[in-house]
């Protein structure tokens, strides 16, 4: 709910939503794949695996990139296999059916689903699938160097320049933290100058994030959600050439999400430290009694404590 906020309220998201092209609903694709994977590393069904896929074939038709995200959970799926396929290899069997385990095998597959998917909703690849892809992949990245040719203000010609315009369009000139706390603050009547938090937040979020992901194992919903959504910033990251804000949407979704992840565990923390004090005002009551009680403390009786 905290990462949905901040990324409803982002004025970059803003700004994404008000342009006709299909940047936002690559982030609506993005943010529902990570709702069904992490829902998949909760209860693995078939469908769910396929779900998965058909979303990122969704998101690839959208922008190519998420064909790409499937790779890595494809691994991850080869490696939460390995260890069965190992033994049934030196002829010890089986250890885990992988009929028996619709995660390890639904996250092989998702490369080829969203490939089929991505086939069955484009016309233009159906005479020669591997081939026309092959060709959209050149063209996407010969267009993305044109463009920071024609615009040598918006070149990215390292990842280094791609890392700082992203801290640039993201940390300073765009901010949802310091607008919500603004906000907030000119309602109690005070006008402080709030200064950008989202990137700190965000930074932090992704390190809670990931020591969740790695205490509760690779098949928690926190592990399939890092994968996916830190493949697909690392993606974006990689094959940055020209510095368009709305090339950002899958880096946004990571940073709402990740501050949404570090505000989540704080309320928590902050929830769980108030039903311990709650609780412990609320035995007060029978800790005196006990203690004025015949078999109570003595000097409490000695002095008349009740």
């Amino acid at each position: 709910m905290a990462g949905a906020l901040l990324l409803a309220v982002h004025p970059f998201q803003s700004y994404v939503s008000s342009l006709a092209t299909a940047d936002a609903l690559l982030g609506l694709l993005l943010a529902l794949a990570g709702l069904a994977v992490a829902r998949l590393a909760a209860r693995p069904t078939w469908g769910r695996a396929l779900l998965v896929g058909v979303l990122l074939g969704l998101g690839g038709a959208t922008k190519l990139s998420p064909l790409l995200t499937a790779v890595p959970l494809a691994g991850l799926g080869a490696a939460l296999l390995a260890p069965a396929v190992w033994s049934r290899v030196r002829g010890g069997g089986w250890t885990t059916s992988p009929r028996r385990d619709p995660l390890a095998v639904g996250l092989i597959a998702a490369p080829l689903v969203a490939f089929l998917v991505f086939i069955a909703v484009y016309p233009y690849l159906w005479p020669d699938p591997v081939g026309r892809t092959a060709d959209l992949f050149t063209f996407r990245a010969q267009e993305m160097r044109a463009q920071g040719k024609d615009w040598p203000v918006l070149a990215v010609p390292t990842r280094a320049d791609a890392l700082r315009r992203i801290g640039v369009t993201l940390g300073g000139e765009s901010d949802a933290t310091s607008r919500i706390a603004g906000a907030v603050l000119r309602r109690v009547g005070l006008s402080p100058d709030v200064p950008p938090l989202d990137l700190p937040l965000a930074i932090a979020g992704a390190e809670v994030l990931v020591a969740l992901a790695v205490s509760r194992g690779v098949r928690s919903p926190q592990m399939l959600v890092v994968v996916l959504l830190g493949a697909q910033a690392a993606i974006t990251v990689a094959g940055m050439r020209s510095g368009f804000d709305r090339y950002l949407v899958p880096i946004a979704l990571f940073v709402a999400v990740s501050g949404g992840v570090l505000i989540g565990q704080i309320a928590v923390g902050v929830m769980k430290t108030g039903r311990e004090a709650m609780a412990a005002l609320a035995s007060l009551p029978t800790r005196w009694a006990r203690r004025g009680s015949p078999g109570g403390h003595p000097a409490a009786l000695d002095r008349g404590v009740p």
